[in-house]
């Protein structure tokens, strides 16, 4: 039954390869060795049916993305390596979750609560009276083992340390403060102060403020997840340094007709970082909309320059050639974007119109059966021309 569990959970969410990690951990911390080389037959077959689960597995994800990582490029011990300051702040996260961010970089994260727990910790373990070793090694692990490949990212993109990637990480500090155990200072408290103290409903009553405070913040933070404009204003609020937010930001204003503010903001974004993918290609269609041609299209340009498989801005580039009845120059960015994506949707149905416009019905035929392939109605001045050739 467990490893039906343990194939339904990998093919559900790819982390799952880690559990058998986890599972020899601790057995390795908590089981008796001598028990361990009694039962190691038994042991020998569960390794082997992880092994099995997880080479079907492997396997499968080869065969549907033909590649195990995806399409990104990694450099796995690099992007550790790189990543790892974001410990701290993750830490604090956990702890302190205050300033918190949709989606914050290193360089937008506060390392005071990640130093603030990361002492609290250090100073509870040294006065903690009956600590359990072996629980605190395996919250640690499990920390770490859950923690370490959030830090792998693909090259050439800004990281990002979203805290939706610390929920099944901060687990193994349960682990830890259960091995913490109570303080010294209680004692001492008890010889120093001649009444009694409960500290039972001391206890009782920390814990349900902590719970009080904490569910506060969770309330309070629905608010950003309300709409669009909400999640990407929280987004360049508390990361204020990263591209990606105020690019997104402002196309949330672009479809919203607000176009001063989207500009403002695809500006602001190329400020930060003037190769951002998508930026130049945005500000390429407010300038496309304000009749400003020549500026629209160095815009596309430029994307192409640094993006140069986006299908997007070659389709734009050919709606503004077309604009200027640059028809053949068009053609030629529509056929470049059903090139890098052959389900353009658009741009078949553009090319439909430019053939049916130059009378090329051999050619229109044949982006117009590509349309309805895909599901999109012909108009019926094209399908009685079809009907004649």
């Amino acid at each position: 039954m467990a490893f039906t569990f343990f194939s339904l959970a990998l093919f559900t969410k790819e982390t799952a390869v880690i559990l058998p990690i986890i599972c020899t951990a601790y057995v390795l911390i908590f089981e008796n060795w001598k028990k361990i080389l009694e039962n190691y037959k038994m042991y020998i077959l569960i390794i082997s049916l992880w092994v099995s689960v997880s080479s079907i597995w492997f396997l499968s994800r080869i065969y549907v993305l033909h590649n195990p990582i995806g399409n990104a490029s990694y450099n796995i011990f690099s992007s550790i390596y790189n990543n790892l300051p974001s410990f701290i702040p993750t830490i604090g996260k956990i702890f302190l979750p205050f300033n918190l961010s949709v989606f914050p970089i290193m360089n937008d994260m506060s390392l005071i609560y990640g130093i603030i727990s990361i002492i609290l910790l250090i100073i509870w373990f040294i006065l903690s009276e009956n600590k359990n070793l072996k629980l605190i090694i395996f919250g640690l692990l499990w920390f770490l083992i859950f923690f370490l490949p959030t830090l792998i990212q693909p090259i050439y993109i800004t990281p990002t340390f979203s805290e939706n990637r610390i929920y099944i990480p901060m687990l193994g500090f349960i682990f830890i403060i259960l091995g913490l155990g109570n303080i010294k200072l209680r004692i001492f408290l008890k010889k120093k102060i001649n009444y009694e103290i409960n500290y039972k409903k001391i206890a009782l009553f920390i814990s349900i403020l902590i719970i009080l405070i904490f569910s506060s913040v969770t309330i309070y933070r629905n608010q950003y997840y309300k709409n669009k404009f909400n999640f990407w204003k929280n987004a360049t609020k508390t990361s204020p340094s990263f591209a990606f937010n105020h690019n997104n930001l402002g196309a949330m204003y672009y479809l919203d007709k607000n176009i001063d503010n989207a500009e403002k903001e695809f500006l602001k974004a190329l400020e930060l970082n003037p190769k951002e993918p998508m930026a130049h290609n945005n500000l390429g269609l407010i300038y496309a909309s304000q009749n400003k041609l020549k500026e629209s299209e160095n815009e596309y340009k430029k994307e192409l320059e640094i993006n140069p498989n986006y299908d997007n801005a070659y389709f734009n580039l050919g709606l503004l050639y077309w604009q200027e009845k640059r028809y053949d120059d068009a053609e030629i960015n529509w056929l470049k974007t059903l090139e890098i994506n052959p389900n353009y949707i658009d741009a078949y149905n553009a090319l439909m119109t430019y053939n049916y416009e130059q009378k090329n019905y051999k050619e229109m035929e044949f982006y117009a059966i590509e349309l309805y392939k895909r599901g999109v109605q012909i108009p019926n001045e094209i399908i009685e021309i079809i009907k004649t050739l």
